[in-house]
């Protein structure tokens, strides 16, 4: 079996790399050196949808047309059935339920987030499922819920994004925009 034929232009492609590669790690032509190569991860992002408020399906086919992988997207209604929407078909499943009891950390969350809202009774809820959101380490909760969360820019707004930070709020279009704005970047931030 003889030996397959490489062309010539392919050797010197080679060589030239091989003396550029040397040069750049500061090496002479009869030196070697190990170099490893360790990849950074691209963080994955965890985002939580608000199903009483939220579009599923826009929010899904955001984050299809971002070229990163989502982590998985937690739902926050219980008997939610979703069919994957996005070409990188997120894992969905269900955020976990609060805790009956709530804490001495959680009170303080609420007491906080509480002030101002229209109806605190409501918007009690919504919170909890924020605050779980939170603790689990997920990075966006996506929700339409203006009444608890505060209208985009607006002072409520701001301040529950404050108590939950590094966590962002946003309502489905600024997701929207979000995922827009890291389509060409490709990492989330």
């Amino acid at each position: 079996m003889s030996k397959p034929i490489r062309p010539k232009a392919l050797d010197a492609a080679f060589a030239y790399f091989r003396a550029w590669s040397r040069k750049a790690a500061g090496l002479g032509s009869g030196e070697r050196k190990r170099v490893s190569v360790v990849a950074t991860p691209t963080p994955k992002l965890k985002v939580t949808i608000d199903t009483d408020s939220a579009n599923v399906e826009r929010i899904l086919t955001a984050l299809g047309q971002v070229e990163s992988n989502p982590d998985t997207v937690a739902l926050t209604g219980q008997d939610v059935s979703v069919r994957v929407m996005s070409r990188y078909q997120p894992t969905t499943i269900a955020l976990s339920r609060p805790e009956p009891d709530v804490g001495a950390a959680e009170t303080a969350f609420l007491a906080a987030a509480l002030s101002g809202a229209p109806s605190p009774k409501q918007a009690r809820d919504k919170l909890r499922l924020l605050y779980v959101h939170r603790h689990e380490g997920r990075d966006v909760f996506v929700t339409d819920d203006m009444d608890t969360f505060g209208a985009s820019e607006s002072e409520r707004h701001r301040r529950i994004n404050g108590l939950v930070s590094p966590v962002r709020v946003m309502s489905t279009d600024e997701f929207e925009q979000y995922c827009r704005s890291r389509q060409t970047t490709g990492h989330w931030g």
